[in-house]
């Protein structure tokens, strides 16, 4: 998804599927690049981390995923299947984090995963340089 929404392509498109839709040939030929659909899949990784690097160091802290408080749970249905359930989602956020490689309570990417994506990140370092 962060692929075809980072090259404008048509997401349309791309749900009938890869074998129908050459997306990497044609990233390719865009680009003069010469990358494997794994390269692509890594750089569709790398770009909430950046994105999320990017928001800190503007100072706008990191991304906060809010539902409706109702979908969450926080006020439970009233009726229906779902009625009286709730969720835990300060959990769920944190997890999701998690599994980026991000700290779980700040939303924020660890030291490892910044320097495992070679981004240099002055908020998470503590350095002075505002250099990606």
């Amino acid at each position: 998804m962060n692929v075809a929404n980072g090259s404008g392509m048509c997401l349309f498109g791309l749900f009938i599927g890869a074998k129908r839709v050459p997306t990497f040939d044609w990233l390719n030929a865009a680009t003069g690049w010469h990358k494997t659909p794994e390269d692509y899949m890594e750089i569709g990784e790398r770009i909430p981390d950046i994105e999320t690097v990017i928001q800190l160091q503007a100072g706008r802290g990191s991304p906060i995923i809010q539902g409706q408080r109702q979908g969450a749970g926080r006020r439970p249905q009233l009726e229906g299947a779902n009625r009286g359930r709730t969720m835990d989602i300060e959990k769920m956020i944190g997890d999701y984090w998690r599994q980026f490689g991000w700290d779980a309570e700040t939303g924020k990417p660890t030291e490892a995963r910044v320097a495992g994506l070679g981004i240099k990140d002055n908020r998470l370092t503590g350095e002075e340089s505002h250099v990606l």
